[in-house]
């Protein structure tokens, strides 16, 4: 699993010795983001098998779509006889998780929709985020720091600016915020409503 944040991030925030950080906390404050923005934020390659639908596209499971690796279909379900289309018939479009075939004008293939049937298409291909962005590193990381808080004071704490790559979040330098608060914010700005710590 591709955890979102390090325990160099973790250290640094806290003022602490990266020694005092467990690796199983960076696996759990990933869970947490998946779980809480209800995303995954790693880069992920999946082989699905779909229903032909007889229309000349294809829309995804998973987003956003990186690219598409392989699209076959199934030529002969009794013996999983499964065919190539080779990528100059179809196109992928990133932004809508969509693929589209092109017709073949030279007519070497008669592909031109994605026939009708019962997962006769299957699709290789590859999803998620090239790179983690850096406000879901500073979740990751403040959810490191809250059970670090708590496992080693009983309390969540309070930060008072933070800052991971291009991301960061300040506040006046006599106020300060709670960790909780603060994720709550970071969640609520990825577009999604915060349900809550599961699995302290």
């Amino acid at each position: 699993m591709e955890r979102y944040t390090s325990k160099e991030l973790v250290a640094n925030m806290l003022g602490i010795s990266e020694d005092l950080i467990q690796t199983e906390w960076l696996d759990w404050a990933t869970a947490q983001v998946d779980l809480r923005t209800h995303q995954t934020f790693g880069n992920f390659i999946v082989v699905e098998r779909y229903d032909g639908t007889d229309l000349d596209f294809l829309l995804l499971d998973n987003s956003p779509v990186l690219n598409v690796t392989k699209i076959e279909y199934l030529e002969d379900n009794m013996t999983d006889t499964w065919l190539e289309l080779e990528a100059k018939y179809y196109v992928l479009y990133r932004n809508e998780n969509r693929i589209r075939l092109v017709e073949d004008l030279s007519g070497v293939t008669e592909i031109s929709c994605f026939e009708e049937g019962v997962q006769n298409w299957r699709v290789t291909y590859e999803h998620g985020h090239s790179e983690v962005p850096d406000e879901v590193e500073l979740l990751a990381t403040l959810f490191v720091v809250e059970l670090y808080n708590i496992k080693t004071m009983g309390v969540s704490g309070t930060v008072s600016s933070e800052k991971i790559g291009d991301y960061s979040i300040s506040y006046n330098s006599s106020a300060s915020i709670p960790v909780k608060e603060l994720i709550t914010n970071i969640i609520e700005s990825l577009g999604k409503p915060d349900i809550g710590i599961v699995g302290v």
